[in-house]
């Protein structure tokens, strides 16, 4: 990241990537996953995403797809309506319909918000644990910080509170 600055464009760059990471820098594929590498915690994993973007996207490529899929699903939106006309009591089925179909289209971005949180959450936790986890490996009872991912929170707590890790287990 910090050879960023180096290049034409970089502290742009750099700028755009740290804002990104500040707000979603928790996140990381497979994200429930505690053990997993967060995108804060090795930034390069972006790399790969940000480059094929570059490669197969113009620029602001995302507003064009998003008023593509708009489109499709309204032409959607009203095949369903022409057909339910068609029914019986076909009006009220469409009505009913259409009010449902604009129900989730203005709510369904809010069931990311509870993941969001727990994700913000689970990296507040990470983070706690790992602090500790650098503690055990200074105090010599463990060999890795990573190495409590394969410990129970149980066994965890024992760790913490003898001092003492039996490997063999």
């Amino acid at each position: 990241m910090d050879e960023l600055v180096k290049f034409d464009g970089g502290q742009e760059t750099q700028d755009a990537i740290l804002s990104y990471l500040n707000k979603y820098g928790m996140r990381c594929s497979k994200e429930i996953d505690i053990t997993k590498t967060r995108w804060s915690e090795k930034p390069t994993t972006l790399v790969p995403m940000i480059l094929s973007n570059i490669k197969n996207f113009e620029p602001n490529g995302s507003h064009r797809i998003f008023e593509q899929g708009r489109q499709e699903a309204l032409k959607k939106e009203q095949e369903i309506l022409d057909r339910l006309k068609q029914l019986p009591d076909g009006e009220q089925k469409a009505e009913e319909t259409k009010r449902m179909i604009s129900l989730m289209r203005n709510f369904i971005g809010y069931r990311e918000y509870p993941k969001y949180g727990m994700i913000n959450r689970y990296f507040v936790y990470k983070k706690a644990l790992l602090k500790e986890a650098e503690q055990l490996v200074q105090e010599g009872v463990i060999h890795e910080k990573e190495d409590i991912y394969y410990l129970t929170f149980e066994e965890l707590r024992e760790v913490v509170r003898t001092n003492r890790l039996d490997y063999q287990t």
